[in-house]
C-alpha cells in the first residue's frame, strides 16, 4: 500500500485558497489574528494580508511583521516566543508600532 497521495487544491474549482482561519489567535491575539487573515479592508476594497517571522536573537525572541498591501515592517520582541506574540497584539491594539518602509529585495551582486 502507498503513503502516496495526490494533493488536490483547497478550492479546485477557483484555483484559489480561501483565507486562513484565525483559530484560537482569534480570541487571545485578535488583533494579530486580523492583521495575519484579514482580505479585504473595512471599506470592502481587497487587502492582502501581513507576514509574521518569528525569530531569535541571542536570548531574545523578535518577530518581523509584514504589511505586503502598504510595504512597511515593523519589530517587536519579548524574552519568550508568547511576550513576542503579545507585544505584537498590544502594538497593533494601541497602534504604537513603529511602522518603516521595507526595504526592496536585494539580489546577489556577483562583480
Amino acid at each position: 500500500m502507498s503513503t502516496l497521495k495526490r494533493r488536490v487544491p483547497p478550492d479546485a474549482a477557483t484555483g484559489v485558497a480561501g483565507p486562513a482561519a484565525a483559530g484560537e489567535w482569534g480570541s487571545s491575539l485578535p488583533s494579530l489574528a486580523e492583521f495575519l487573515v484579514a482580505t479585504t479592508w473595512e471599506d470592502g476594497s481587497p487587502r492582502i494580508p501581513g507576514t509574521l517571522t518569528l525569530f531569535t536573537d541571542a536570548d531574545v525572541w523578535k518577530i518581523c511583521l509584514a504589511d505586503k498591501a502598504q510595504s512597511l515592517v515593523a519589530f517587536v520582541s519579548g524574552l519568550s516566543p508568547l511576550q513576542a506574540f503579545q507585544a505584537a497584539e498590544d502594538g497593533l491594539l494601541r497602534d504604537t508600532l513603529d511602522w518603516r518602509p521595507s526595504s526592496p529585495r536585494r539580489g546577489n551582486k556577483k562583480g
